[in-house]
């Protein structure tokens, strides 16, 4: 009863979505252009910019749908000094126009040279899609009222989760039949990936640890209540440990593109699992009445 009394009922599905997509389009996008600044053109630096860009964009559109009124957002940019949900929109807007931008010049340029200020653009977008996967979670990290959301662990665990997750995605579309790009062409960033999940691992941890002594109940709601199956088969076993133990055989040659597309697949099934846990297990903190514990407006 006290693990359905603690969910978070404010925000839904769309802010998963929002949550999910913004992190996996930043990620996806930064891996794509580190990529660029070694092989511009490469088919693994267009897909992530491009595919990184368009994901972007669909999350806002989710978190926009959530607001009810998306002129709101417009508001939200004149409190640049003062506000972070202000800065969080400035970082959302200027990471859109210049990865639409930078989509533009690379689905036009064909086999043609990209312009010189390409690079630049690389650059800018990648210190961008850090701030947009960022704000992901500082957006919940500013909610003071839920300990479970107001955690600075919260935004390195979701910059992690976005940049594991884009390598997931984008080593799960090199692993599909027909693709030209070697699937060799991907371990670097099997490697990296494999010291993302592993950094993860240990900032869930900490992030449990730390919370269950301002949030007991909440940390039981994951743990062992009504969202421990999300957390232990879908963030720790498809989304982490099944990914890292498939990713070090494709690492030391005895994997395939099967098994990068099963542990791609696996990673965005745990990021996704990884943000309907933290929206749903952040309701309000219970505060104490004398000897009487209570829930301050439970459920929301």
């Amino acid at each position: 009863m006290a693990s359905n009394a603690l969910w978070q009922r404010s925000w839904g599905w769309k802010v998963v979505l929002y949550l999910f997509l913004a992190g996996l389009g930043s990620g996806s996008f930064a891996v794509g252009a580190i990529e660029a600044f070694s092989s511009a053109q490469s088919f693994v630096a267009n897909l992530g910019i491009i595919a990184g860009t368009f994901l972007v964009l669909l999350g806002t559109l989710f978190l926009l749908w959530d607001l009810g009124r998306p002129t709101r957002s417009i508001f939200a940019l004149r409190r640049l000094r003062v506000s972070w949900s202000s800065r969080g929109t400035w970082t959302l807007t200027l990471f859109s126009l210049f990865g639409a931008l930078n989509s533009i010049l690379r689905l036009t340029a064909g086999n043609g040279s990209l312009p010189e200020f390409q690079p630049v653009l690389d650059g800018l977008g990648v210190l961008l899609a850090i701030g947009v996967a960022a704000y992901t979670g500082v957006m919940l990290a500013l909610m003071s009222g839920r300990p479970m959301w107001n955690s600075s662990i919260l935004p390195a665990l979701f910059i992690t989760s976005a940049f594991s997750t884009g390598i997931g995605l984008l080593v799960a579309l090199v692993s599909l039949p027909g693709n030209q790009t070697p699937f060799e062409a991907m371990e670097k960033w099997i490697g990296a990936d494999i010291v993302s999940i592993l950094l993860e691992l240990l900032l869930i941890y900490f992030y449990l640890s730390v919370n269950f002594a301002r949030a007991p109940e909440s940390v039981r709601m994951v743990t062992r209540g009504s969202l421990a199956g999300p957390f232990w088969l879908g963030v720790l076993g498809a989304g982490l440990l099944i990914p890292l133990g498939l990713e070090y055989l494709n690492l030391t040659g005895g994997g395939s593109p099967v098994l990068g597309f099963v542990s791609g697949v696996g990673l965005l099934t745990g990021g996704l699992a990884l943000r309907y846990i933290v929206v749903f297990a952040g309701g309000r903190a219970p505060v104490l009445a004398g000897n009487i514990r209570f829930l301050v407006r439970p459920g929301v």
